[in-house]
């Protein structure tokens, strides 16, 4: 993950989600999809609990509310998680947006990798057409500097 989340103010729900994504690589169903349906519905919780505070402005919830759905944390098998794709992929660009917007350096590079949105597209525009992005030796530290120049860029502020 890149550098700034722990920037962020983020309630006991956040810390409590982080906590089980920590955690539930360790098993998976018999069928080698990922996520039991013991952890789809703990993960279900997380976002019911999320959700309050991410309408609330909390960047850390809204983070973490897209990386849910990123992830398929939500869901018991591969197939549901397939054929909720489509409508996730609005939830995860919604969220991803709010929190790079407020300065999120992870949201910011999610949204350049696997973004597909107007706004994915126009912070792809801004990296293309910039000539100082950093050659940083150590490249998460590059990383985190290219993303602060694209966030200000993009936003027109510092995070």
């Amino acid at each position: 993950m890149i550098g700034n989340q722990a920037a962020f103010p983020a309630p006991e729900a956040v810390s409590a989600f982080q906590r089980d994504t920590e955690t539930v690589g360790l098993v998976c169903d018999e069928h080698g999809w990922y996520i039991t349906h013991e952890w789809a519905t703990k993960f279900q919780a997380h976002l019911d609990a999320l959700q309050p505070f991410a309408s609330e402005g909390f960047v850390a919830a809204q983070y973490s509310i897209a990386v849910i759905y990123m992830l398929g944390y939500i869901y018991a098998s591969e197939s549901e998680f397939t054929s909720h794709q489509e409508t996730d992929a609005e939830k995860i660009h919604f969220w991803l947006e709010k929190a790079a917007a407020s300065g999120h350096l992870g949201a910011i590079d999610n949204l350049l990798a696997i973004g597909t949105s107007a706004e994915a597209m126009r912070l792809r525009n801004l990296v293309r057409d910039s000539l100082d992005f950093e050659a940083a030796p150590a490249p998460l530290k590059g990383s985190e500097i290219n993303m602060r120049k694209l966030f200000q860029r993009a936003y027109g502020t510092d995070s």
